[in-house]
């Protein structure tokens, strides 16, 4: 009976380790990044805001659910990010053509089977995990007005330096 109470423990501890590893790491990670990296950030208001909501939303999603609920809600949204990322390099060819030193591997077709496979992903999460799906969507458009409330104050502050 001890043994088997020391071997939930055990597992409980390791899988905790994941869940941090995994979705722990990168807002800290970030974080450490910001002010203490090569970027050299200084701590201004809007800095340590963007630093604080890391933190918020990595205790949102750690709080909300298992690991898998997890996994699935940030693999929705990573690969829509990854596709349209390489979406985007068929618009950056059209607008600018093929420039000097610019190479893509395999290009058109190795970029356009990425972005078939980023669709696959994201439809299988679809597909397989719905409620978690649209709780990705949820905290991506979310996202939408924070950037253009954002958008806003670096005009602004754009025009009282200029």
């Amino acid at each position: 009976m001890l043994t088997k109470r020391w071997s939930f423990f055990g597992l409980a501890l390791g899988a905790l380790g994941v869940v941090y590893g995994d979705i722990g790491t990168s807002p800290l990670y970030a974080v450490n990044q910001v002010f203490f990296g090569h970027a050299g950030v200084t701590a201004t208001p809007v800095h340590v805001y963007g630093a604080v909501s890391l933190i918020f939303w990595l205790l949102t999603l750690v709080l909300t659910g298992k690991y898998g609920d997890l996994l699935n809600t940030v693999v929705f949204a990573d690969w829509i990010f990854f596709g349209l990322t390489v979406a985007g390099l068929f618009l950056l060819r059209k607008r600018l053509g093929t420039p000097e030193g610019f190479k893509t591997p395999g290009y058109p077709w190795l970029p356009a089977m990425f972005v078939l496979i980023a669709l696959a992903v994201v439809y299988s999460v679809v597909r397989e995990a719905p409620v978690r799906a649209a709780a990705g969507a949820g905290l991506l458009a979310l996202g939408i007005p924070v950037y253009f409330i954002f958008k806003r104050a670096t005009r602004r502050n754009a025009v009282t330096r200029g």
